[in-house]
């Protein structure tokens, strides 16, 4: 069977089985999102490990492109949509507000799990440089997720919606600063001993990119907007939003060394302060909803590494899962509001 069937029949396999699982958990009470990551590990290598079917295995020297790289890749896109919704649907004057209160859940929800987790790695016999290297994984943070589960229970534009946000995309370019930091630390150079060179271009490329994004994306937006509103054809300001969206996301990664989605939010928002917000609104959520569940799945279905490494994998999704948790009390005890609607 060649690839476009094996993607035809896995996907509806995938869209059954998240529908499915999504509902069942919704019907308890907990978020759908949690029923679609469950999904993913049921049919990972986890459990099932739908890969490894002989309908969707390739004969020895085939050049068919596996059906678990080409999810992959469908993954990505799914969440760049994802984020780029989210920015697009963010109250920014709200965010605006309460921008204090998210960069110290943030910082907060680096610092404590990052000493909780030295500190604990130590007591089981770790060395420091490990210890301190466990503690920098759980200060890893999950916006994707945390802009799902709001848009899910409709609080994105709400006071702890925003700062919740906020601070887990904020939490995510601190991790990265404090990952980087930390392999640089224990980077050995030959005759010059531990080299801070790494940390400082990155951070100096986290920086242009950032301070380039938020200075002369506005205007740009708007103008690229407007000219695009005044085309002939359908869907003209949506299509010129998903190419800023795709941009910013490859130059977020590429040049500013963040993640792609940091981009992608950061495009939503811009996208947002024009006048052009609600019609793209509209398309764009739809767009995404197309793609949207196969992220979370994908990201268990697509990995072929061994079933005994995904159960590490979920082991450790758990644990940052409560660290999730955390900090979610923490932001919202940071923006004032009560725990239950947070």
């Amino acid at each position: 069977m060649n690839t476009s069937l094996q993607i035809l029949l896995s996907i509806a396999l995938i869209i059954i089985a998240a529908k499915l699982a999504g509902a069942f958990i919704g019907r308890m009470g907990l978020p759908v999102v949690l029923g679609e990551l469950l999904a993913g590990v049921v049919l990972g290598p986890t459990v099932l490990n739908i890969w490894k079917l002989p309908v969707f295995i390739h004969p020895v020297g085939s050049t068919e492109v596996s059906t678990a790289e080409v999810f992959r890749v469908l993954a990505e896109i799914g969440v760049v949509l994802l984020m780029f919704v989210a920015g697009l649907e963010t109250d920014t004057s709200m965010m605006k507000k309460t921008v204090s209160a998210a960069f110290w859940a943030a910082a907060g929800g680096v610092v404590l799990p990052m000493a909780t987790g030295a500190f604990l790695a130590r007591k089981f016999g770790f060395s420091w440089p490990e210890a301190v290297f466990i503690g920098t994984i759980l200060t890893a943070t999950s916006v994707t997720i945390t802009a799902q589960t709001l848009m899910n229970v409709g609080q994105l534009r709400s006071k702890a919606g925003s700062t919740i946000l906020g601070a887990a995309v904020i939490d995510d370019v601190l991790g990265l600063i404090v990952l980087s930091l930390v392999v640089a630390g224990t980077q050995v150079v030959p005759g010059q001993g531990y080299s801070s060179r790494h940390l400082l271009v990155m951070v100096l490329k986290m920086a242009v990119c950032l301070v380039t994004m938020f200075w002369f994306g506005p205007p740009a937006v708007r103008w690229i907007l407007k000219r695009a509103g005044k085309m002939h054809g359908h869907h003209t300001e949506v299509a010129s939003a998903l190419t800023i969206t795709f941009l910013l996301a490859f130059g977020a990664q590429w040049f500013g060394g963040m993640a792609a989605i940091t981009g992608a939010y950061l495009s939503g928002l811009l996208v947002s302060m024009t006048s052009s917000q609600q019609r793209i609104g509209r398309v764009a959520a739809d767009d995404q909803r197309i793609l949207r569940p196969d992220f979370l799945r994908i990201d268990w279905v697509g990995d072929q590494c061994s079933a005994r490494r995904q159960r590490s994998r979920f082991l450790f999704s758990a644990a940052t899962h409560c660290n999730r948790r955390k900090d979610l009390w923490l932001r919202s005890r940071s923006s004032g509001q009560r725990l239950q609607p947070s």
